[in-house]
């Protein structure tokens, strides 16, 4: 696993552990590897994660780090075609409000 999901696996489960989260979101950064959200935290998964998440995000590694760090907002990526959401976008929306 990336240095770069290595330190975001550790940020979502600091913002997780104040407020828990009852969805399962697998977020696939391209090549990197796959971090799984769910009520038990952040952890990194397999990249073909096959299913069982109410919903799945894919973005490469540098729109990844870009929304991360702030320099590009995650809807203009939805909307931009750099990130795909695959499943039940309302609950990648709630994921978002609590990482805020």
């Amino acid at each position: 696993m990336s240095d770069m999901l290595t330190g975001a696996i550790a940020y979502l489960n600091e913002r997780l552990r104040h407020e828990p989260f009852d969805g399962t979101v697998h977020l696939v950064v391209g090549e990197e590897g796959c971090i799984t959200i769910d009520e038990s935290g952040a952890r990194a998964c397999p990249t073909d994660t096959g299913g069982g998440a109410d919903c799945t995000v894919h973005a490469d590694a540098a729109t990844f780090q870009a929304v991360s760090s702030g320099k590009l907002d995650p809807m203009s990526a939805v909307l931009g075609g750099r990130i795909r959401i695959d499943g039940e976008i309302a609950t990648v929306i709630k994921l978002g409000r609590i990482l805020r």
